[in-house]
């Protein structure tokens, strides 16, 4: 394959997506390692590496990508990689640079002001995203409105794929150290803000793989409003705090839960000053009033925020005490209770969770561990056999054989056979199992033969075996008629595979006969053969 036709060697589809990716400027970078090697980024679901060994004559002698596509030989980010190469090369061989030629910046060097000037202005007029560049980088201090259009721009341009998500991050980079240079705290804020808001309604508007890239600049805004917030508070002006405070507040109402992202940790912050924390908790707990569900879950956990920062111990508990209906703030206060050995209190805080979450099997399981855990360590034998029964109702078969240990031994018959009523299907098994009960097994697999991959091994040494056998192979009968792909041989074999592991004579005189019924198809016995018989 050489870097001249090595179209030939790529399937229709990859081409063309690879074409589509280097026309989008999807390939990065592009670097000579050495002479003949070479190291490419390209952007796709994420950013992937890609080799290329070229020789002398433009011979591909290597080329790989650490992407996990494996469908076919070669993937869509070499083909875009090597579209790029061979542009990049001109179709030439490695050719040292003579040592005496000059390098592009001695040669800029060497050209006249104006004629520079010329030549970029030119360029800009065809290029709107080098105009924004060179604004950017030469402006003194850009007006709030040309931010907003320059970044209103290069989004358009980075959501259409005309630009890559490095280019994005260094417009908004650069937008937010021009900034810098403003003596007015609480415009910088203001501009800061609007440029977050700017991001959002794109990320509304339109999507795209690299959507993260967005998340990451309005989280490198936060950090930049946080810095301003902290310079305000240590220079101690207080119309500054209270505008900026008013500016971040606005924002934050407007959208509470995105603005949980970008904005409360700078409102965190003005809580150092006791003023603002209550006018803050004031806020907090009357949008407490006016807010849904899943909202006031939101505006609890900033509340629990502020006191974790600001507030005593005994406030935390207070406020944790108050919110227990929130499983976070029920297991803060079951840990705060083992930490301080009051067991009792860990009883009473995980039976409280069990009657209020019995409609959710999740929370339920994990109120009950809490007070097996409590039990283990007060030692209260009779308590730990309870909860064990309620955790193996509730579908959890590791707890049978301790709590099958807690039982009396004259009780021991008469409860494992009332739990096999009650048992849900996992611990019914592991019950008949655990107990040897070859007559409900036998039973099971008639209703099911299914249940024969799980208790064969055990029906097989009992007076059941010669049953227990007729029905496996009339199962993988049924099964092989019914298969209709390689995917359900494969199935069909794995069956008797397992078969065989009891039953090795009998799986392969089956075999055989599956061999001798199906010779038709060849996908059967190539799985057949794959599968040892």
């Amino acid at each position: 394959m050489n870097i001249t036709d090595f179209e030939e060697y790529f399937s229709p589809r990859i081409l063309e997506r690879g074409k589509e990716y280097y026309r989008n400027h999807h390939v990065i970078t592009l670097d000579r390692i050495e002479e003949g090697y070479y190291e490419a980024e390209v952007e796709g679901s994420q950013i992937y590496t890609v080799f290329v060994e070229l020789e002398e004559n433009g011979e591909i002698s290597d080329i790989s990508c650490d992407c996990p596509y494996d469908w076919e030989e070669f993937c869509k980010h070499e083909a875009a990689v090597l579209y790029a190469l061979r542009e990049q090369e001109e179709y030439t061989p490695f050719v040292e640079e003579p040592e005496q030629k000059q390098t592009l910046p001695e040669q800029l060097a060497a050209c006249e002001k104006t004629e520079l000037i010329a030549w970029m202005m030119e360029y800009a007029k065809e290029n709107r995203g080098f105009w924004d560049y060179l604004q950017l980088r030469v402006s003194k201090q850009l007006q709030e409105t040309e931010i907003l259009v320059i970044l209103n721009r290069t989004c358009n341009r980075f959501f259409s794929n005309s630009i890559t998500w490095k280019e994005l991050q260094k417009t908004i980079t650069f937008l937010l150290k021009s900034l810098q240079d403003w003596a007015d705290d609480v415009k910088k804020v203001q501009a800061i803000l609007d440029i977050v808001q700017l991001l959002e309604m794109k990320l509304e508007e339109r999507s795209c793989e690299s959507d993260w890239v967005v998340y990451e600049s309005i989280t490198d805004c936060s950090d930049a409003i946080l810095n301003i917030v902290q310079g305000v508070i240590n220079r101690q002006d207080p119309k500054t705090i209270e505008a900026v405070y008013q500016s971040l507040l606005h924002a934050f109402h407007k959208d509470k839960l995105s603005g949980e992202h970008f904005v409360f940790s700078s409102l965190l912050c003005l809580c150092a000053l006791p003023e603002y924390r209550k006018k803050l908790e004031e806020f907090l707990q009357y949008q407490q009033a006016v807010s849904t569900e899943y909202e006031r879950r939101e505006l609890a956990e900033q509340q629990f925020q502020i006191l974790k920062r600001y507030g005593t111990p005994q406030e935390q508990n207070d406020f944790i005490n108050r919110h227990l209906s929130n499983p976070e703030y029920r297991r803060m206060a079951i840990q705060n209770a083992i930490d301080a050995g009051d067991e009792s209190t860990v009883e009473r805080l995980a039976l409280d969770g069990e009657y209020e979450n019995q409609a959710l099997p999740g929370l339920l399981q994990e109120w009950q561990k809490c007070r097996y855990h409590c039990y283990h360590r007060t030692g209260e034998r009779e308590k730990l056999a309870d909860v064990c029964e309620a955790l193996l109702k509730g579908g959890e078969p590791d707890y049978y054989e301790e709590w099958k240990s807690l039982i009396p031994f004259d009780l021991k018959s008469v409860k494992i056979e009332q739990l096999l009523k009650e048992a849900p299907i996992k611990v019914y098994r592991k019950i008949l199992l655990a107990e040897n009960r070859v007559d409900l097994m036998a039973e099971a697999c008639e209703k099911d033969p299914s249940d024969l991959l799980l208790y064969f091994s055990a029906l097989k040494c009992s007076p059941f075996a010669e049953r227990a056998t007729e029905l496996y192979k009339d199962w993988i009968w049924e099964e092989a008629d019914a298969a209709a792909n390689r995917s359900e041989y494969a199935a069909v074999c794995q069956k008797l595979k397992k078969f065989s592991e009891d039953s090795p004579i009998a799986a392969r005189v089956l075999a055989q006969e599956l061999r001798e019924k199906f010779p038709r198809r060849p996908a059967f016995q190539d799985e057949l053969k794959k599968a040892g018989f």
